[in-house]
C-alpha cells in the first residue's frame, strides 16, 4: 500500500441504493462530496485532518442482505494517519446516523495538538535557521536547494 494511503471494508445492513445516500450523507458531516457515480456506486469527497486534505473513494457494492462499503483514503502524512482518521470517522457517522443529537468530529484532530505541533514545527525550523547560519556559506546554500527542489518535486507530484 503507499505511503499515506489507508483502506477499510465496511459491512453495512441496508441494501445498495439506501447504502450510497447513506454514506453521501454522512461524508458530507464530516466533509464534502465532490462526485456520485450511481452506476459505478462510487462516490469520491475530502475530509479534513488538521491542516490536510484527505481525498476518499468509496465503492458500495452488494453482499448478502446488505451492502459493502470499501473506502480508500488518501493523505498528506506517511503514516497514513489523516486517512485513518477519516475512515473512522466516517464508520462513525454511518453507525450514528439516525441519531439526531450525534455531531461528528470535522476536523479530526483535537485543536490544541494542532496549534502545539505548528509551534513545535516552528521552533525546529527556527533552530534550523540558527544551525545554518553557523555552517559555511556554501554547505547552507546546498542544504536550502535540495531543500527547494524536494519541495519544487513534491508540488509538482501532487499536481498530477
Amino acid at each position: 500500500m503507499a505511503l499515506g494511503k489507508s483502506s477499510k471494508d465496511i459491512k453495512y445492513n441496508k441494501p445498495v441504493n439506501e447504502s450510497i445516500l447513506d454514506v453521501k450523507k454522512a461524508l458530507n458531516m464530516i466533509g464534502s462530496v465532490k462526485s456520485v457515480n450511481k452506476t459505478d456506486m462510487t462516490i469520491e469527497g475530502t475530509c479534513k485532518y488538521g491542516f490536510q486534505n484527505v481525498k476518499l473513494k468509496i465503492k458500495i457494492r452488494k453482499y448478502e442482505a446488505g451492502s459493502i462499503i470499501s473506502v480508500t483514503a488518501v493523505s498528506d502524512d506517511i503514516w497514513s494517519a489523516g486517512a485513518k482518521s477519516c475512515i473512522k470517522r466516517l464508520t462513525e457517522t454511518l453507525e450514528n446516523l439516525d441519531k439526531p443529537d450525534y455531531k461528528p468530529d470535522k476536523i479530526g484532530i483535537k485543536p490544541l495538538n494542532m496549534v502545539l505541533q505548528t509551534i513545535g514545527f516552528i521552533l525546529l525550523f527556527l533552530v534550523a535557521i540558527v544551525i545554518l547560519g553557523i555552517l559555511p556559506a556554501w554547505l547552507t546554500g546546498s542544504i536550502i536547494l535540495i531543500g527547494f527542489a524536494l519541495l519544487i518535486y513534491f508540488i509538482i507530484v501532487k499536481r498530477r
